[in-house]
C-alpha cells in the first residue's frame, strides 16, 4: 500500500513521510498533485513541454536560492508535481526520455 503526504506531496510505502516525518498518513487520491523531480529550470521546461505534449497535467514551482530572487533573478530549480493518477507514467517518461533514475524520493 502507498500512502500520501500533504505536507510534501510525497508518495511513501510507510506510513510516515520520510522527508518530514508526518505520521498517519491516507492513501493517495488520483487528483493529489504528487512530486515528481526537482531539477535546473531549464530541463523543468522541457519536462514540462514534454509532459503537455502527453496530455499530462504538472505544476512546476521554482526554487533555490532566495538571494537570486532578492537581486530579481529566476531562480535556478523547478520542483515538478503531477497528479497521482498520471504520476506512473510521467515516471515512464522521465526515463524513457532522459535515462534518468530518480533516488529514494521516487519510489
Amino acid at each position: 500500500m502507498l500512502y500520501f503526504c500533504e505536507n510534501c506531496h510525497m508518495i511513501n510505502e510507510q506510513n510516515y513521510c520520510r522527508i518530514c516525518g508526518k505520521e498517519n498518513l491516507r492513501s493517495p487520491q488520483n487528483d493529489d498533485f504528487c512530486f515528481l523531480i526537482e531539477t535546473r529550470s531549464m530541463w523543468g521546461e522541457m519536462m514540462g513541454g514534454i509532459l503537455k505534449e502527453e496530455n499530462i497535467p504538472y505544476s512546476a514551482i521554482p526554487s533555490g536560492s532566495g538571494v537570486r530572487s532578492y537581486f530579481g533573478l529566476k531562480l535556478e530549480n523547478l520542483k515538478i508535481y503531477v497528479p497521482y493518477e498520471f504520476l506512473d507514467k510521467a515516471k515512464e517518461l522521465l526515463n524513457d526520455i532522459t535515462g534518468y533514475k530518480k533516488d529514494q524520493n521516487n519510489d
